[in-house]
């Protein structure tokens, strides 16, 4: 019995280990344990945020204005200096030309100075000479012009309508005495007319009763005839001059009314070949003047001197507005991953001419995006509004007006847990359908 219990305490030393295990075998579950715990809370701390990126441009509200030649040519005059200040229609320079632009200019500044008031045609010749230089297009447009307003001071000037005037009243006032003259004496035949009539009545009474004689009675009666003849006589003539009287005055009204025609006419057809040439003027100045729209300080692009020969819509000069410049940002966002895209989102603007390892970034924020895409390049147009030019590093940066870039911008902020347990819930989405 003893025999059997001692075999069973027997045992081979080769069955154990001569040592003691390492301590990664000892603790390895337990480190293993430990690194994915950390692994975990790192990956929840540590942000990963979704986001959409897009070539920008950083412009202003009022961007840059670039002026293109509207006609092929040499340049004559350059106006300006590259970063000179000027005003809105700013002349920068002159297309050449067979007009004569200084003739042209002051022709302009005198038309628009021009009241149309002139008295004196010397005046007049020598205010609009006949020898300008203004090209075909111009020449006779002024040429129009020139008779026009020579018809208008020569009608005003010869003074016939004031004779006619003159004279039609004059013969107003003659006729006037002539008429109230006649017409008095026609009153005195009148009553000589009537007393004749009853000397005459009494005559014939007379005669009935024997009192005096045929003889006498005939000679009452022709003396009452030739009262009434002349009393028929001064009626016809008082008419006559009546009827003078009214012609004169209708002939005043047919000339009141055609001194105001030709008044209307006349200023009309000035009025209309000044606005034709006028036109003229600006249709010359549109394709072979260069002027500023805005008030801006000038900057030179693709040229250098004068007399150099320009392409039509090649761009010569860039005016930058001179008011003070809020800055905004332009982008075009691909569809894909637009779908999360909202106002007020946070973006990140980095400069393709301040690298962002040395300056930073710029913060700005979602503005306005647009409802439909743009056919062309299948994106949407999206505004951007910046806060202020300073980067995240502290750097005040100066803007040059187009400046490009990438956007960056935050559609959602996440971690890098949840980018996973998204990945996870994808797979297990999968799976169970």
């Amino acid at each position: 019995m003893r025999r059997e219990f001692d075999e069973v305490l027997l045992y081979d030393s080769g069955c154990y280990l001569p040592r003691e295990p390492h301590w990664l075998f000892r603790w390895g579950t337990m480190l293993l344990l430990v690194f994915f715990s950390g692994m975990v809370i790192m990956a929840a701390m540590f942000s990963y945020n979704d986001t959409l990126n897009a070539d920008v441009i950083i412009t202003t509200i009022d961007p840059p204005i670039n002026l293109t030649a509207k006609i092929k040519g040499e340049l004559t005059e350059i106006m300006v200096k590259p970063g000179d200040t000027v005003s809105d229609e700013t002349i920068l320079a002159v297309f050449e030309s067979p007009a004569l632009y200084q003739d042209i200019q002051s022709l302009k500044e005198k038309l628009i100075k021009d009241s149309n008031g002139r008295q004196s045609l010397n005046e007049f010749v020598r205010i609009f000479p006949s020898d300008l230089k203004l090209g075909s297009a111009i020449q006779g447009k002024y040429r129009n012009f020139i008779i026009a307003y020579k018809n208008e001071l020569l009608y005003r000037s010869t003074g016939n309508v004031k004779i006619l005037d003159h004279q039609l009243n004059a013969d107003f006032s003659t006729n006037q005495k002539s008429f109230q003259l006649q017409n008095d004496q026609k009153n005195y035949l009148d009553k000589e007319v009537e007393l004749a009539e009853n000397r005459l009545e009494r005559f014939k009474i007379l005669y009935g009763k024997g009192v005096v004689s045929k003889h006498d009675l005939e000679q009452q009666e022709m003396t009452y005839l030739e009262v009434r003849r002349r009393q028929k006589e001064k009626q016809q003539n008082v008419g006559e001059l009546g009827l003078n009287q009214a012609n004169i005055q209708s002939r005043k009204r047919i000339l009141r009314n055609e001194t105001y025609q030709a008044n209307v006419s006349n200023t009309y057809d000035l009025l209309l070949t000044k606005q034709a040439l006028l036109e003229s003027i600006r249709d010359w100045e549109e394709m072979h003047l260069i002027k500023s729209p805005v008030p801006g300080r000038v900057s030179f692009l693709d040229i250098w001197s004068e007399h150099q020969q320009i392409q039509k819509a090649q761009t010569i000069f860039t005016v930058i507005p001179l008011n003070e410049p809020k800055v905004i940002a332009k982008c075009e966002v691909p569809i894909r991953n637009s779908g999360k895209l909202k106002r007020g989102q946070e973006v990140r603007i980095h400069l393709d001419n301040y690298p962002s390892r040395e300056w930073g970034t710029l913060k700005g924020r979602v503005n306005i995006i647009s409802e439909v895409p743009r056919e062309r390049s299948n994106s949407y147009v999206v505004f951007l509004t910046l806060d202020n030019l300073q980067t995240s590093y502290g750097r005040e940066i100066s803007l040059k007006q187009s400046s490009a870039g990438n956007a960056e911008i935050i559609l959602e902020k996440m971690t890098v847990l949840q980018r996973l347990f998204f990945q996870f819930k994808g797979l297990w989405s999968n799976e169970t359908e």
